[in-house]
């Protein structure tokens, strides 16, 4: 019992900090926007895909972390079940955006099908998070009984950080240097949008 008062108090703190550094990120990414289509990259064109896309890593983000919270309480099938539903609806998405709605048939539309995707993906992971273990969405308003001690807040944001730094390095140098240069360099939004579509079905 002590063990899972614990848990959700680690559960309610990061969501905290989860949900801040989101709200932060996603209004510095608005504000950049338009100077980086703009003045930086000099393509106007990406400019409304850029918000859009922000949106998504917004509802992304908080999918993946309510999507960890089924390993804690140890219904990990339904992790599978996530993903099958995500990869799914992003396919039919995408095949009906880009084989019928002509107007979508650039990175926007692309963009789109996956905002849509997984905001129906993060309703079902925090619906079912919610029936599952409603214990950990009561307590998020902390009272000073239910705040962590600071030692244990110092080792979470000890380990967050590392954490963070790491993944984001991996993400930037690894995993999205391709986009990266071919949006710089040669290649104009549509183009890009038909070449993450193809990655991205060739990688299911």
């Amino acid at each position: 019992n002590k063990n899972k008062n614990k848990a959700k108090k680690i559960f309610n703190y990061l969501l905290k900090l989860k949900i801040y550094f989101l709200m932060f990120f996603l209004a510095l990414s608005f504000i950049l926007a338009y100077p980086l289509a703009y003045w930086i990259l000099n393509k106007p064109d990406i400019l409304f895909p850029f918000l859009l896309a922000s949106c998504y890593m917004f509802i992304f983000s908080l999918e993946t972390f309510f999507t960890h919270l089924f390993f804690v309480i140890k219904q990990v099938k339904y992790i599978a079940i996530t993903g099958i539903i995500y990869q799914t609806l992003r396919i039919i998405l995408i095949l009906i955006f880009f084989l019928f709605l002509i107007e979508f048939k650039t990175a926007i539309g692309a963009i789109i099908a996956l905002l849509i995707s997984i905001i129906f993906t993060f309703l079902y992971v925090f619906y079912k998070n919610y029936k599952l273990s409603p214990e950990f969405f009561t307590t998020f308003f902390e009272t000073e009984k239910q705040k962590l001690l600071k030692k244990d807040k110092k080792s979470i944001w000890k380990f967050g950080l590392s954490m963070t730094l790491n993944k984001a390095l991996s993400i930037v140098l690894i995993g999205e240097t391709d986009v990266i240069m071919m949006g710089l360099l040669l290649i104009g939004t549509y183009e890009i949008g038909l070449y993450r579509v193809a990655s991205s079905l060739i990688l299911l």
